[in-house]
């Protein structure tokens, strides 16, 4: 990946460990994720190919010996739709008051369920979220995507459902580094039809 400083012109190049065809940038220009699109298809040199492997790029990062984190993300059949970002400033709840630490969440779409990864700590496990309950025949496909970092909350925008969903972050104490500091409960707010459209007001 060859990044380019608008300004200076200088170039800095973060070697990827696969061909990966799209990349996804964060509003503020610190984070990258490479993916694979799901219209890539794998050259005749590819011996093997994960469809859902994600690179996280910290873009101030400059150091010669930086390397992409690259992590697999859980697969249920699909591969990634597209990646959106949070604001850098999304806090996790805390029960009786508060919040926890900011940071920047990258959210994976996928036919049927989203996938959230805390980009600063590519060593924590993803938390994966259905979009439908088990035996439902319907496909849900992840559109938009609408932060609220005062209220830990996010809401998604998706096509073949009639309401709006409502992920909540509410902190918790790891039990190790792999583990997240926070967990997502979901809810869903009732539009009455499929929306065409979500925002957030102040």
């Amino acid at each position: 990946l060859h990044v380019v400083d608008a300004a200076t012109g200088a170039t800095t190049v973060q070697p990827l460990g696969q061909p990966f065809d799209e990349v996804a940038l964060s509003p503020d220009g610190r984070w990258a994720v490479a993916f694979f699109s799901a219209s890539a298809q794998p050259s005749a040199d590819e011996v093997l190919r994960n469809p859902n492997a994600v690179a996280i790029l910290d873009l101030e990062d400059t150091g010669s010996d930086v390397e992409p984190q690259e992590k697999n993300v859980r697969s249920f059949g699909d591969v990634p739709l597209g990646v959106v970002f949070s604001p850098p400033t999304m806090k996790p709840m805390v029960a009786g008051g508060g919040t926890g630490a900011a940071r920047t969440l990258a959210v994976v779409f996928a036919s049927g369920y989203v996938t959230f990864l805390d980009v600063a700590r590519p060593e924590r496990s993803e938390v994966t979220v259905h979009l439908t309950l088990p035996g439902q025949g319907q496909t849900v496909i992840p559109e938009e995507m609408v932060f609220a970092p005062d209220s830990g909350t996010i809401f998604l925008r998706a096509a073949g459902a009639n309401d709006i969903y409502a992920f909540t972050l509410a902190a918790r104490t790891p039990a190790n580094d792999t583990e997240n500091d926070f967990v997502i409960s979901v809810n869903t707010l009732a539009a009455g039809t499929t929306p065409g459209d979500v925002a957030q007001v102040d």
